[in-house]
């Protein structure tokens, strides 16, 4: 496939094999300008990619909502349930890690975790900070605790 540099000026011939070219590229499109067909680039803002954002989050979040509620239903029937007492509220917690990712450093240029991926980095950072706590304990006195130890 030929390719067409952004700025190319588009011929009627080539019409349709510059737009089969542009959706495989998918960073650029055909443009009127000045009334001439023209590649140029698609160009996305910071305000395009937090409205996608919000509405990734917004899908994550109905999720965990409708399996918090179905949670909730199965225990007030006194079925049993689909997740654990644990898994409802890690899932409790998850929701909220949604709900602050708007305010997060870095947004809308974030990634959205899925609630199976947040909790394995969840799990990582407690087993991390449980071998700093671990090691801490560990270390030996300084020589100011074994001043005061004697």
């Amino acid at each position: 496939m030929k390719e067409y540099e952004i700025g190319h000026i588009i011929s009627q011939e080539e019409y349709s094999d510059v737009a089969a070219y542009c959706n495989k590229k998918g960073d650029r499109t055909i443009s009127l300008v000045d009334g001439k067909y023209i590649v140029t680039e698609i160009i996305i803002t910071d305000e395009e990619v937090a409205i996608s954002k919000r509405t990734e989050r917004d899908r994550k979040l109905n999720s965990v909502t409708w399996r918090l509620e179905r949670f909730q239903e199965q225990k007030q029937l006194g079925i049993e349930t689909n997740d654990s007492e644990e898994t409802y509220n890690k899932l409790l917690e998850y929701r909220q890690y949604l709900r602050n990712i708007p305010a997060s450093d870095g947004f809308p240029y974030v990634d959205i975790l899925d609630f199976d991926i947040w909790i394995e980095t969840e799990n990582i950072e407690k087993d991390a900070e449980n071998i700093e706590e671990q090691q801490i304990e560990q270390e030996p006195a300084t020589t100011e605790e074994q001043i005061e130890a004697e």
